[in-house]
């Protein structure tokens, strides 16, 4: 379960958001200070999908451990 909640769930959480589509997303929302009409990003759009990304990987990784608690915890009570 470490490796899910360490190394994958970030990555997949990277991967949406740091993806050219994202940023054109981004950019017919919240104008063109995120982003070029292609997807590339400018410095600010850089720093908003920054915060972004922190934001969901950390909301991942607990709603992913509080998963993997309480699956754990009703699997010993199976066993019992």
């Amino acid at each position: 379960m470490s490796f899910v909640k360490y190394q994958l769930t970030p990555a997949l959480a990277f991967m949406a958001v740091s993806s050219p589509q994202a940023y054109e997303l981004t950019r017919k929302f919240l104008g063109s200070w995120v982003a070029t009409q292609d997807g590339v990003p400018k410095l600010a759009g850089l720093i908003l999908h920054a915060i972004v990304f922190i934001l969901l990987a950390s909301l991942l990784m607990r709603t992913v451990t509080r998963y993997s608690v309480s699956y754990m915890s009703s699997e010993t009570d199976k066993m019992m």
